[in-house]
């Protein structure tokens, strides 16, 4: 599975029925017509890029099939790249600084360079962060650890990255679903810098 998952447009196609219910406590809390810059990290085929459809917008990915998935469907927003070096000083400072369904992606060393990033956030800008957790036990749990990304966290160790260098004022967590039954444990972190 994770080989087939490689493709963009399997990729794509397997996310599709997630998509909306990843970035719902996002919309729930911000307007994203407001957002004037966008950094879009770990962007993978461009999911996220209908979201941000009224903002200036980067998105960042390590692929290079992904980012030309990205570039076919919505333009030359897109760049490849490694989401822990971000060279992106050219874009400027952002006010959304989003990172979606990459840090089980990223080890330690990575997601503290990642994080360590607050250099990007403009005055007033924040961390807009979407992830699963690893949960004790459950379903959850066993397709957390499952996952292409090598690197599930518990909840309290992903927080825990996170206030190393951003203050969190919205926690949520919340399941990804099929018809009811709940899959993977997921959170969303709001955090200004430090």
């Amino acid at each position: 599975m994770r080989g087939l998952l490689a493709v963009p447009r399997l990729y794509a196609l397997w996310q599709a029925p997630f998509v909306a219910q990843k970035v719902r406590a996002f919309r729930v809390r911000n307007d994203p017509e407001a957002i004037e810059r966008v950094l879009d990290v770990g962007c993978g085929p461009g999911t996220n890029r209908t979201l941000f459809r009224s903002s200036a917008y980067l998105g960042i990915d390590l692929d290079p099939a992904y980012v030309a998935m990205a570039r076919a469907r919505y333009g030359d927003h897109f760049r490849v790249g490694d989401a822990a070096a971000l060279e992106v000083a050219d874009f400027g400072p952002v006010d959304c600084f989003f990172v979606n369904s990459l840090t089980h992606h990223l080890d330690d060393d990575a997601i503290d360079r990642l994080l360590r990033r607050t250099d990007l956030v403009r005055p007033g800008g924040r961390l807009h962060l979407i992830d699963l957790y690893l949960p004790a036990s459950g379903i959850s749990r066993r397709l957390a650890l499952a996952d292409r990304g090598q690197y599930p966290r518990p909840l309290a160790a992903l927080r825990d990255h996170i206030t190393r260098h951003w203050r969190i004022d919205v926690e949520e967590r919340f399941w990804l679903q099929v018809a009811g039954l709940r899959l993977w444990a997921m959170v969303y972190f709001r955090a200004e810098p430090r």
